[in-house]
């Protein structure tokens, strides 16, 4: 077996070093879908709370007498 050159080393290297490079690029856009996925999931059940309580005060509001103290 032959020993690898100094360039080939380098080109090894390189090669490698930039797989660890396209890999966290991969990593970071993944973090970053989830974070989307993760608010849309979140706000949309804060608009459902939302709604419901929408709906509760539109019930008091249309049957004021059913609150009094």
């Amino acid at each position: 077996m032959r020993k690898c050159s100094r360039i080939e080393w380098r080109l090894v290297r390189e090669y490698h070093l930039a797989g660890r490079v396209a890999i966290r690029r991969m990593n970071r856009k993944t973090a970053a879908r989830l974070r989307v996925e993760r608010l849309a999931e979140v706000s949309k059940r804060v608009r459902e709370e939302s709604m419901r309580v929408n709906a509760e005060f539109a019930s008091i509001e249309r049957d004021p007498g059913g609150m009094e103290d």
